[in-house]
């Protein structure tokens, strides 16, 4: 939930979100920035944030974080994301592991918990 928007003019303009979960609060920090994303980060918004939270003097914080509107229902699996080169989009990469898992001969694993038996 937004607790806080404001634009601040601290050496450059930069907007500034405070989001509360119920449990702790995290500050989104942009330095570039539009108003339609101002207005969907109004106080009172619910909104589901994504990027890399550091700890630090001021708190918890994300820089630039990717965000949308709470609603609907949560995925029900994770999303991998494979590291990749030259640029390769991560829908051809994924579309590529599952061909090629689909295709694997898969029969004579072994399960992780028969090692440690």
């Amino acid at each position: 939930m937004v607790t806080a928007c404001e634009v601040k003019l601290a050496g450059h303009r930069q907007l500034l979100v405070t989001l509360d979960d119920g449990t702790q609060t995290c500050t989104l920090r942009f330095f570039s920035f539009y108003p339609a994303q101002q207005k969907a980060l109004a106080v009172g918004n619910a909104i589901r944030a994504r990027g890399e939270i550091r700890g630090g003097f001021m708190g918890l914080q994300m820089m630039h974080p990717a965000f949308k509107p709470a609603g609907g229902e949560l995925a029900s699996a994770l999303t991998p994301v494979y590291p990749t080169v030259a640029g390769l989009p991560q829908i051809y990469l994924r579309r590529a592991v599952q061909g090629g898992l689909a295709r694997a001969e898969l029969s004579d694993t072994i399960l992780a918990k028969d090692l440690y038996e």
